[in-house]
Parts: C-alpha cells; structure tokens; sequence
C-alpha cells in the first residue's frame, strides 16, 4: 500500500489496489489469461470427472482455508463470518456459505471443536 501510495499521484478509495497500467484496474480476462497459463506450465493431474482449474477456486481455498485456520487457532468462525464476507466483498454471510466447500480438514477441526463443547460433566456436575 505504501508503494501504491508513493507511485501514483493520487490514491482515493477507488484507486485499484491491483494495476499494470497507472492506477487502471486490472482486466478479468488479463487475471483469466495469466492463470490459465500458469495452470498449463503447472501441468496439475485432473482426476477423472474432474475439471481443470478456474481462477475462481481460488476464492473457495481462499474461503475455506482461513476458516479452518480460525478453527486451529481457537477462534469462533461463527463469530468472524461477517468479516470473511465483507472481505470477499459479499453483502451477506450467506452469500459466502457458496465458497465453503466442507473439506477433510475442516470437518475434523469442527469434530474436535464439538467434542471439547460435549464433553459429559464429571460426576458431581450437572448431567
């Protein structure tokens, strides 16, 4: 941001944060074009009935890993949803719940979050 800052002459809220070209914002289909050939010279496996990469699966990881980070480090991500929605640039939680692929990892952290909230009282508690 401080290098924005010092190359363009203005910066105002509308100023794209991401600019080839002088405080332009940068084209979808130039962010499309490039990760497609990135994709290519990656030569990644596509399993059978799968597809290839999109750049818009990168929001999904994106979604999908900061919750689980939120999980692991013993953050609420009930209570952080608003934010991550607001990040994606979404106006309502529910849109975001798209993005949130449930993944080996995060239900495990979810699972291990459950059983330390059901965990029986010891005796003389309440049941």
């Amino acid at each position: 941001m401080a290098l924005r800052s010092q190359h363009l002459v203005s910066v105002t809220a509308d100023t794209p944060l991401f600019s080839f070209m002088r405080g332009r914002p940068v084209n979808p289909g130039t962010i499309s074009i490039i990760f497609h050939s990135l994709a290519a010279e990656l030569n990644i496996a596509i399993p059978p009935g799968g597809t290839p990469a999109h750049v818009h699966d990168l929001r999904h990881s994106f979604a999908v890993g900061r919750l689980l980070r939120w999980y692991r480090d013993g953050s609420n991500p009930t209570d952080k949803l608003v934010k991550l929605s607001t990040f994606m640039g979404h106006v309502d939680p529910a849109s975001t719940a798209v993005y949130l692929t449930i993944t080996t990892d995060l239900m495990e952290a979810a699972g291990q979050r459950f059983e330390r909230f059901a965990v029986p009282i010891s005796s003389g508690g309440r049941p």
